[in-house]
């Protein structure tokens, strides 16, 4: 069977609606960084928001290119939805920001995103069939083993994370009000 496509939304005024998808992901992003100076890293909180902030600007691109944008958490289909020139000048963006981060926008990173945003949006539900006891201990078991990323619930992939949101950003601020570097100094 195959998979249906998502519900489109076609955006009546694309810049006024990129300007707003980019207000809302920078606000994301300002909140996700005060939870880190507050809290720290504990939770993932804002985890989410920067996951979040991602999904806004990945469907503002989708706006920029076609004037509308799916209703999708799925990044790795959002990803296919563009066009390949746009695929390819976000890739090298992203690159350019942080030449390490080599798996930005890859099938296994937009998947371990969309994992994430699932996991990280209703977090409850993936304790269904645990006790609060056997919850702790596979978190300490994990910790314990070195706690490797494979083994984890999901991952946030946050270096690539960091990159794509600067190659999203880039492209969306050139239709939005705000300046890249309103975004990067909080990404």
């Amino acid at each position: 069977m195959t998979k249906r496509p998502p519900r489109e939304f076609n955006a009546r005024e694309p810049d006024f609606l990129i300007d707003r998808m980019l207000r809302t992901a920078v606000n994301h992003l300002r909140a996700a960084y005060k939870l880190d100076l507050g809290l720290g890293t504990e939770g993932y909180s804002s985890s989410f928001l920067r996951v979040l902030a991602f999904e806004i600007l990945l469907k503002a691109v989708c706006v920029a290119e076609r004037g509308r944008f799916p209703a999708s958490h799925d990044y790795a289909w959002l990803w296919d939805w563009l066009s390949p020139t746009t695929r390819e000048n976000l890739r090298e963006l992203a690159l350019d920001r942080d030449p390490s981060s080599t798996a930005v926008f890859s099938a296994e990173v937009l998947s371990g995103l969309t994992a994430a945003f699932e996991h990280c949006r209703y977090d409850f539900q993936f304790a269904i069939d645990r006790t609060e006891d056997e919850h702790v201990l596979r978190g300490h078991e994990w910790v314990a083993a070195g706690a490797p990323p494979e083994a984890a619930d999901f991952r946030t992939y946050e270096d690539e994370l960091h990159s794509m949101i600067f190659a999203l950003g880039t492209v969306v601020s050139e239709h939005g009000g705000l300046e890249i570097d309103d975004l990067m100094s909080i990404a």
